[in-house]
């Protein structure tokens, strides 16, 4: 019995005396050595799933604003002297103005279309069949895919079949007094300037985007005096090249009579500054094949775009 009363009392001696000496600094040191390498390792395989998960974000949103600025940039160029009469049909390789169907400068292409306004029933058209009749051979969609209906109090442009005089009319039927075979295009709901309100200038401009690579610009649209719509960032090159009836390209406009399509090449950046430089890519043979060789552009990663568009108001019929 007291062998074991003994015991006791020495292992709690025992006991508060480990309590009270405590851990020694080299131990302590062990332990924080073996927590920072623990928390390290969490955090390093947090901070790779955060960044991968990121970066799949990034890049599927990017691919997404690239079809839609593909989709814009073909109902762009497609639109090019919609409704637009013969009286504006002339060009101009140095100089950009409201009066040229198509015409362009260093750093934009202008050009003439009803159909970019963004209003509610752009696109639609009409051919009159006399006097305040319709044709029902044309059923014409908006450029959404919407339904055209017809208001007299709309804003429309009619010209003759000839496309060779027009008239802007309101608060009338559009086929008021016309000839059979007129044509009718959907200007506006409010009042509008004629062709000033209607001319369209695409280009670049300097960018305030701070992810932006240096050097590159913002790819925007601008109609008429409106403020400038911005279509994308951190755009690196814009190339516009024209094609002929023949297949050729040039970078000067054709002659209306011998121009058949629109050429676009753009070179876009699709991810934040990189950690390792990748090589850039170039255009192909049509573009060009321009290498774009700059020191701090390969520290990104960049998309090339090009695409062929016939311009069928210019060369072809609307039918």
């Amino acid at each position: 019995m007291l062998t074991r009363r003994r015991d006791k009392v020495n292992s709690r001696i025992k006991l508060s005396y480990f309590l009270q000496k405590g851990y020694s600094i080299l131990e302590l040191l062990v332990v924080v050595f073996i927590s920072l390498v623990l928390f390290s390792g969490l955090f390093s395989l947090y901070y790779n799933l955060f960044k991968t998960e990121r970066e799949s974000r990034i890049a599927f949103k990017t691919e997404l604003d690239l079809q839609s600025l593909q989709t814009q940039l073909h109902k762009i160029f497609t639109a090019i002297g919609f409704g637009i009469p013969l009286n504006f049909f002339n060009t101009h390789n140095s100089y950009c103005a409201e009066n040229y169907v198509l015409s362009k400068n260093e750093t934009h292409l202008c050009f003439l279309s009803v159909a970019l306004r963004q209003a509610e029933y752009n696109g639609c058209w009409w051919i009159c069949e006399g006097n305040n009749s319709l044709s029902s051979k044309v059923s014409s969609k908006t450029w959404l895919g919407g339904n055209c209906e017809l208001n007299y109090n709309h804003l429309f442009l009619r010209m003759n079949s000839q496309r060779s005089n027009y008239q802007v009319l309101r608060n009338v039927h559009p086929c008021n007094n016309a000839n059979n075979g007129d044509m009718v295009f959907f200007l506006h709901k409010s009042s509008m300037n004629f062709p000033r309100d209607f001319w369209i200038r695409l280009g670049l401009s300097v960018t305030n985007v701070t992810h932006c690579a240096p050097g590159t610009k913002d790819l925007e649209l601008r109609i008429g005096n409106d403020p400038p719509q911005p279509l994308i960032s951190c755009v690196g090159d814009l190339r516009v090249q024209f094609i002929t009836k023949e297949g050729n390209l040039v970078d000067s406009i054709p002659s209306l009579d011998s121009i058949h399509a629109i050429r676009y090449c753009l070179l876009i950046q699709v991810s934040p500054r990189l950690q390792v430089s990748e090589e850039l890519p170039s255009y192909s043979e049509r573009c060009g094949g321009v290498f774009f060789d700059n020191a701090m552009w390969k520290y990104y990663r960049w998309r090339v775009l090009e695409e062929e568009i016939v311009l069928y108001n210019l060369v072809g019929s609307l039918y």
